[in-house]
């Protein structure tokens, strides 16, 4: 049966996840968010739900897909910051997992963590030989790219190259959007800088309302779904 993981940002959020569900994703913005979301939870309440989570038995993943980082996380100073983060993550908060995009981060997880590591759909695996590239690096399961959510042959090729387990991101934006690419970037540093940054309203990214959402997806082809928002967006 697949799995089925839950985007949680705020406790009303965390109230909404079905009882039968196996676990929830929950922003971490220290160091940047490349999926855009409709809020990113503050540090106090992202662990007032981990608390909650695992009281109701749920596992729980770190969501720390940013796709750029300005170089900050090889710096000297900014190694240390990333590291820190790691460990409250791991020793401090227990997540279970993190979600992540950046090949070294996978890496590091991988070797220096008793982590399930998970690739984020923002890393854009969309081929047999991306998806192989994170297994080597140490993924356990990797997001593919949402634009694959219905192709059972190009899922079934990556499935052939690699054995570690397959998730689909619901109500995601896929790489294959025009400028997919910029705004992962753009809420990569916002979220980490703490800038208010909404495509969606009155600011100059305004023209930019009709995104690349995929909103279906052929569950059986994937062992895991990470549901970020259900239906027809309104």
């Amino acid at each position: 049966m697949t799995r089925r993981w839950y985007l949680c940002c705020s406790r009303h959020h965390l109230d909404t996840v079905p009882e039968d569900s196996d676990g929830i994703v929950v922003p971490v913005t220290e160091h940047g968010v490349a999926t855009l979301l409709p809020r990113y939870p503050e540090t106090y309440e992202v662990e007032d739900i981990v608390d909650v989570a695992k009281d109701r038995g749920l596992s729980v993943q770190a969501l720390m897909d940013f796709t750029c980082a300005g170089c900050e996380h090889l710096s000297p100073d900014g190694y240390p910051s990333l590291r820190s983060t790691l460990d409250y993550l791991a020793s401090d908060l227990e997540v279970d997992g993190v979600v992540v995009a950046d090949p070294y981060l996978v890496e590091v997880l991988a070797t220096e963590y008793d982590l399930t590591v998970v690739v984020s759909h923002t890393a854009a695996v969309d081929t047999p030989e991306k998806a192989w590239h994170f297994e080597r690096l140490g993924a356990d399961v990797i997001t593919v790219d949402p634009a694959l959510n219905s192709n059972e042959e190009e899922v079934s090729a990556i499935r052939e190259r690699v054995s570690v387990e397959l998730r689909t991101a619901v109500g995601a934006i896929t790489f294959r959007d025009p400028v997919a690419f910029f705004e992962r970037n753009l809420f990569s540093h916002a979220t980490a800088e703490g800038i208010e940054v909404d495509p969606y309203r009155n600011n100059p990214y305004e023209p930019m309302r009709e995104r690349v959402v995929v909103w279906e997806v052929r569950e059986e082809l994937f062992d895991e779904v990470f549901i970020l928002a259900s239906g027809e967006p309104p």
